[in-house]
């Protein structure tokens, strides 16, 4: 307080001592008067009276709350684990004696790759070409006539033309030489043969010689199939 404020309660205190010079106290007053004159420590008159003490209470409260919010924010977002570093080594350099011209070798090399029958020159005959080949020819024609849409090539007459078709059906591709030829014997020997025995001639006849024919000679011939020699 200031000089004024002083002055005025030591005025108020003589015109109180001369009211009453001699007051009477009730017994155990004056204890009572130390005991709250007394200042009491508290935390609250701690934290208004010390910044420091405020700056060690927030420093406290945001190390209580921090660790639980870390650990809660590590369990939503899982941290990324490092990408595996790439690298090459590097090749070995040859001696500078491998790598000279002047060494030869003293006999030529020669690659010898694995076994494969058809690299070796001689080692089919000719009649075991002759039936792979009408065995490629058989399913190629088999090929064409599944593609076809359903129902055509129906009209079966002849059990010649049908057991060719039922081969092209079922992907039969095995032929057997000596039927196959007393099968265009017979049919070549007919006078007045039937469409179905037409188109069966000129198809046994592609497979076993490879040797197309024409559309008139099979009318039952499918569009596209490759006994047929294609119209220009």
């Amino acid at each position: 307080m200031d000089s004024e404020e002083r002055l005025a309660l030591e005025q108020l205190a003589q015109e109180l001592r001369e009211a009453h010079p001699h007051p009477a106290l009730s017994t155990g007053f004056l204890e009572e008067l130390s005991l709250r004159v007394q200042s009491k420590w508290s935390f609250r008159s701690a934290m208004k009276r010390n910044p420091v003490i405020r700056v060690a209470a927030g420093l406290l409260m945001i190390s209580l709350v921090a660790a639980p919010v870390s650990a809660f924010v590590i369990l939503l977002h899982k941290p990324k684990s490092a990408p595996q570093p790439l690298g090459f080594a590097p090749v070995e350099e040859l001696p500078q004696e491998m790598l000279s011209t002047s060494a030869q070798p003293s006999a030529p090399t020669q690659v010898i790759g694995p076994e494969d029958e058809f690299d070796l020159p001689g080692s089919w005959s000719q009649a075991r070409l002759n039936a792979l080949e009408r065995a490629n020819r058989l399913a190629q024609a088999g090929a064409s006539w599944r593609q076809q849409p359903s129902g055509v090539a129906t009209h079966i007459e002849d059990g010649l033309w049908k057991r060719f078709l039922e081969a092209c059906a079922q992907g039969d591709n095995q032929v057997d030489v000596a039927w196959l030829e007393s099968t265009l014997n017979e049919l070549r020997a007919l006078a007045q043969p039937s469409p179905a025995q037409q188109t069966a001639l000129v198809a046994w006849n592609w497979v076993a010689s490879g040797q197309q024919g024409t559309a008139a000679l099979a009318p039952l011939a499918w569009d596209g199939a490759p006994f047929v020699v294609e119209s220009r």
